[in-house]
């Protein structure tokens, strides 16, 4: 339904947040339990040099959930929307695997704070919007 958040998109809209925040840096999270430690950012596989860490694939999976609802339809955006929709949702994925963005979102402290803020605008704005 159009102009309001679907109640299918509540899962991602909850995990999206939580796990991009983690991957890009903004908190950190991780458990303790009968003497040995979990961090949901450290890397589970490397891959092209890159580390593939849980909040990683959270983040993906609760993008590829927004996706899947059937939010993104090329009738529900303006093609300016669809260029700060592709931006935000490929911030992450980008930050991972190329060098010269995690460079840029890490050279300030406040850069991966409002890129999160971001990301987590849009992912709203896709399930209301849509």
């Amino acid at each position: 339904m159009r102009n309001q958040i679907d109640t299918i998109d509540l899962v991602a809209l909850i995990t999206l947040p939580l796990a991009a925040g983690i991957e890009l840096g903004v908190w950190s999270l991780s458990l303790d339990a009968f003497a040995s430690a979990f961090s949901f950012s450290e890397p589970l596989v490397t891959i092209a040099g890159s580390g593939i860490s849980t909040a990683f694939l959270a983040t993906m999976a609760s993008i590829a959930g927004l996706v899947a609802s059937g939010s993104l339809t090329e009738d529900n955006f303006q093609q300016e929307e669809w260029y700060a929709i592709v931006a935000a949702l490929l911030v992450v994925p980008m930050y991972v695997f190329v060098p010269a963005v995690g460079s840029l979102i890490n050279y300030s402290g406040i850069i991966p704070l409002v890129v999160w803020l971001a990301l987590s605008g849009v992912a709203v704005f896709i399930s209301y919007k849509a």
